[in-house]
């Protein structure tokens, strides 16, 4: 998986909606998707609500989506792993092994670990 394979479709689909809708939330981007309606996997809804956000709010969500794409890497999974036991972060390492989707676990880090405790590699 490396960069030069980002498409900001693929990493809205390997994400959870419920992980999307909190980071939309927490960013305070209105996007037009009725999440509690949104099918796991169709991300056509979400992408095209993506896709109609003005261009300075599109660009944002776009180096965010990279940043995960760098972060579901192998590499970066190993980062994150290693550094959450280095740190003794056992509850939340527990929380990462539920997901089977290396997006899923990215996008938590960058929700749970906003302050960069947990590094990017």
């Amino acid at each position: 998986m490396s960069l030069a394979g980002f498409n900001p479709r693929n990493v809205l689909r390997q994400t959870s909606n419920g992980l999307l809708e909190e980071m939309f939330g927490g960013l305070k981007i209105p996007i037009d998707v009725n999440w509690s309606e949104a099918i796991e996997t169709d991300v056509e809804p979400i992408f095209q609500a993506y896709q109609s956000l003005e261009e300075p709010t599109r660009q944002k969500i776009e180096l965010l989506l990279r940043d995960l794409h760098s972060m579901a890497t192998e590499s970066g999974q190993r980062s994150i792993f290693q550094q959450a036991i280095q740190i003794g972060e056992d509850d939340f390492l527990a929380e990462l092994e539920r997901f089977d989707s290396r997006y899923d676990v990215a996008m938590l880090t960058y929700l749970s670990k906003p302050g960069g405790q947990i590094v990017r590699a």
